[in-house]
């Protein structure tokens, strides 16, 4: 690949608003453990997996 982004023509038009909002969440949570901030951590992480149940729940 040449650096683009391939996209699924099946994919629906909010799946790249839900994919920015989870590398968000993942960038919090990164900076967060480095920070030794690890209640932050877990409260991050709970987000991200509901963010990704709720998207996939909208999905269907």
């Amino acid at each position: 690949m040449s650096g683009k982004e391939l996209k699924c023509a099946t994919s629906p038009k909010g799946a790249n608003k839900s994919q920015t909002k989870r590398e968000k969440l993942q960038k919090r949570i990164a900076k967060a453990q480095q920070q030794g901030r690890y209640n932050k951590v877990k409260a991050l992480e709970y987000l991200l997996k509901n963010s990704e149940r709720q998207s996939l729940a909208e999905n269907k």
